[in-house]
């Protein structure tokens, strides 16, 4: 609980209505008092409400914050005696609560009568699954562990799947997001109803929405009359195949590989009726082929994704920074394209070939080759940086993967006279955000593809294969 000492009479006391009226100024104290509890949203990625109180004797205010917002009791005098009860309720509540009232996630709590509160040290842990009884899950290693208050504050576990006696390694991933876009647990579902999802994206078990963790469940919890909390969130849950991180095939050959096998992905999906909207390093990974024990490149993360033609009045979050479309960087607000998608890829290629080595990347932040990528707090600025960079014509490798120096200077230079082509018909028709179909659109995807068909040597084909009789696969070594 946060608990902030006021450095003065309190300025203004609100109606008790809840949330707080949008006439309310909040004082420096009840900032600083906000700050606290952002505080531990931010660094408690699975925390779902905190509660505060600021004390100016002989006045007290109590406080709820979660991620989307706070609400304040009316001032409370503990020198009246009903003011003072209603005090003494709350700290009676914040001493006999269970955990999650207290905003400590219940998917892992593990409380017993010899082992109170909730677990620190998750891993070899076993978690339910609801209304999966035949499923078990164990907990193996974090993976991940993206923190904050407006992010979707992101934690992800490697972990052991049983059912009827085999156990299959897989990831679990808890992350927070608004309630009324589609989970990535229904957006799998969907994806999964082709037959050739398998080849292109993550193999999906199980989802499913924490129960209780939303802000309007917690206020009305607390009292709050019929709650609407704007851009509210679930914790949500997803179990999927485990991959293996896309940098372990860190050869040259395997270049070439991930960015047909990506573009095949980013394609499938498009023919679905989905972008993906955050191609990365991140979220590409392989599975391996048994027994021929070639690699399978798939797309995970889906939790970005949107369907074509798709509204919401959540927020759109578009991409990881330094893989981003020059388009989305320069007009933050443009609708999504296929071709967004592409370039994210192209982007991400030129990331590996210059910044790792064998797997590795071994540079610090200020030595970063592409710190400019990154860096800068202005999009648009970081768009034009990246637009110059496709205008180089050499150094887009480091020495690892210099002898694909001519592969991939072919490929910038594709993408740059394209962009240049939408460039000059923008100028023409002075329409400065004009997008064309064959540049970002189905038509400039098809054309990045014959680029890698026709390529010497091409990208379509793995240039070292899995061992025969198979010999149809990339092969990991």
């Amino acid at each position: 609980m946060a608990c902030h000492l006021q450095s003065g009479p309190t300025a203004i006391t609100p109606e008790p209505n809840s949330p707080i009226s949008p006439n309310y100024k909040p004082t420096d104290d009840d900032i600083q008092l906000a700050r606290y509890a952002m505080e531990t949203l931010a660094a408690v990625g699975d925390r779902t409400h905190v509660f505060g109180m600021a004390v100016n004797r002989p006045e007290i205010v109590l406080w709820y914050f979660d991620r989307c917002g706070a609400v304040r009791s009316p001032v409370l005098n503990v020198e009246h005696n009903e003011d003072f009860l209603a005090f003494v309720k709350f700290l009676s509540a914040i001493i006999y609560v269970e955990n999650d009232a207290l905003g400590f996630n219940p998917f892992f709590a593990n409380a017993t009568e010899a082992n109170p509160g909730v677990q620190t040290n998750l891993c070899n842990s076993f978690v339910d699954i609801p209304d999966r009884g035949d499923l078990s899950l164990k907990l193996l290693k974090v993976l991940d562990r993206l923190t904050g208050l407006v992010c979707r504050a992101t934690l992800v576990f490697r972990a052991q799947l049983g059912k009827d006696g085999t156990t299959e390694d897989v990831v679990l991933k808890s992350s927070w997001q608004h309630v009324t876009r589609k989970s990535e647990s229904e957006i799998l579902t969907l994806l999964h109803s082709s037959d050739q999802a398998n080849d292109y994206i993550v193999r999906f078990h199980h989802g499913w929405d924490q129960q209780g963790a939303t802000g309007s469940f917690q206020r009305a919890r607390f009292g709050q009359s019929a709650p609407i909390v704007a851009h509210d969130r679930a914790l949500r849950h997803t179990i999927t195949e485990y991959l293996n991180p896309i940098t372990e095939l860190s050869k040259p050959f395997h270049i070439p590989h991930i960015g047909w096998s990506v573009l095949q992905a980013i394609k499938f999906l498009d023919s679905l009726g989905w972008f993906h909207r955050d191609i990365s390093i991140g979220n590409m990974g392989f599975a391996m082929v048994l027994p021929c024990n070639g690699v399978l490149v798939k797309l995970h993360d889906f939790d970005l994704s949107k369907e074509h033609g798709s509204a919401s009045v959540a927020p759109h979050w578009t991409g990881t920074l330094p893989f981003m479309s020059i388009e989305l960087l320069i007009h933050p607000g443009m609708e999504h394209k296929v071709g967004f998608d592409v370039e994210a890829l192209i982007w991400t290629l030129l990331w590996i070939v210059r910044v790792y080595t064998d797997g590795q990347n071994t540079f610090k932040v200020k030595d970063h080759p592409l710190k400019t990528w990154f860096s800068n707090v202005d999009l648009a600025v970081i768009g034009k940086t990246k637009h110059h960079y496709l205008r180089e014509v050499e150094g887009f490798t480091n020495p690892w993967y210099s002898s694909l120096e001519g592969e991939l200077r072919a490929l910038v230079r594709k993408l740059y006279k394209m962009r240049e082509a939408q460039q000059d018909t923008r100028f023409e028709t002075n329409q400065p955000q004009l997008i064309l179909e064959d540049v970002y659109g189905l038509e400039g995807l098809i054309r990045i593809e014959d680029w890698m068909r026709t390529t010497s040597p091409r990208w379509d084909v793995p240039r070292n294969t899995c061992p025969e009789p198979c010999g149809r696969h990339c092969s990991r070594n």
